[in-house]
C-alpha cells in the first residue's frame, strides 16, 4: 500500500533503498514471497523512473524465486517485457510479455491484458 502512495505522489524512486534492503533481507532468509514482491517493487521503480540500464543490471543479477506467487510472477515478466522492449531486445521481449498474458488471470485484469 506504502509503494502505490508513493508511486501515486511521484516518490516511489526514494523508496528504492529501503525494497532493496528488504530483497537483500529476504533473500538471506529464503523469504520467496517477500523477496519476489521486492525485486517487482525495485524493478517498477527503476522502469517508471525511465531508468533502464540500471532496471537490466538489476535483472541480470536478481532472479524471481520459484516458489513466488502467480501476481508477482505477471509482473515480473510484463516488467522485464517492458526492459527488453526499451534495449532493443524485440524476440525476448516478446517472449516475456506473451508469458505474462498466458500467466494472467482470464476472467479478471482486462487492464493489463489491454496494455500489454
Amino acid at each position: 500500500m506504502h509503494a502505490a502512495a508513493a508511486e501515486k505522489a511521484g516518490t516511489l524512486r526514494t523508496l528504492r533503498p529501503h525494497h532493496l534492503h528488504v530483497y537483500r533481507t529476504a533473500s538471506l532468509r529464503r523469504d520467496g514471497a517477500t523477496q519476489a514482491t521486492a525485486a517487482v517493487l525495485v524493478l517498477r521503480s527503476m522502469v517508471l523512473g525511465r531508468e533502464l540500464t540500471l532496471a537490466g543490471n538489476f535483472m541480470q543479477l536478481a532472479s524471481l524465486p520459484a516458489d513466488a506467487s502467480n501476481a508477482q510472477a505477471v509482473r515480473w515478466n510484463y516488467l522485464k517485457g517492458r526492459v527488453q522492449a526499451a534495449r532493443l531486445d524485440y524476440s525476448d521481449a516478446l517472449q516475456s510479455l506473451q508469458l505474462a498474458l498466458r500467466r494472467a488471470p482470464t476472467g479478471t485484469a482486462s487492464g493489463f491484458k489491454r496494455s500489454c
